[in-house]
């Protein structure tokens, strides 16, 4: 879990390099590269396809097992279990993220590890909004 502390100074490092694509600051900060998504490739079509299939499902259960919260971004959490357990029902592995101390991870990002139909690691990121804020960024 990164601390408050170390959170503001990536927060003050990234105010500087707007216009700088994201897929560059993750690389840099986590030593990974991101691959980008391709709409023309099938295999990456297929792990949408899913995702979509997933969305569609918790929207249900969601639906039928209201949640409610103060704040969206705690809703973002209950999400999260909803997620995992839509995408294991789809054939996809899902799991909470592991922190370096060896703990399933409580905060910060990605929310999801999951494999695609081809056993590939994707990490996704589960956010929720209030409908009064769906105008704003």
């Amino acid at each position: 879990m990164i601390s408050k502390e170390l959170s503001g100074v990536i927060a003050q490092m990234l105010k500087p390099l707007k216009g700088l694509s994201l897929n560059i600051v993750i690389e840099r900060l986590s030593g990974h590269k991101v691959i980008p998504f391709d709409k023309n490739n099938s295999e990456d079509q297929k792990i949408l396809d899913t995702l979509i299939k997933c969305a569609k499902n918790v929207k249900v259960k969601v639906n039928k097992n209201e949640i409610t919260r103060d704040r969206p971004n705690e809703i973002g959490n209950d999400i999260e279990s909803f997620v995992k357990e839509e995408l294991k029902n789809l054939n996809s592995e899902a799991n909470t993220l592991i922190a370096s101390n060896g703990n399933k991870k409580s905060t910060g990002y990605p929310d999801i590890a999951f494999k695609d139909h081809n056993q590939n690691i994707n990490y996704l990121e589960c956010k929720t909004l209030s409908i009064k804020n769906i105008n704003t960024t």
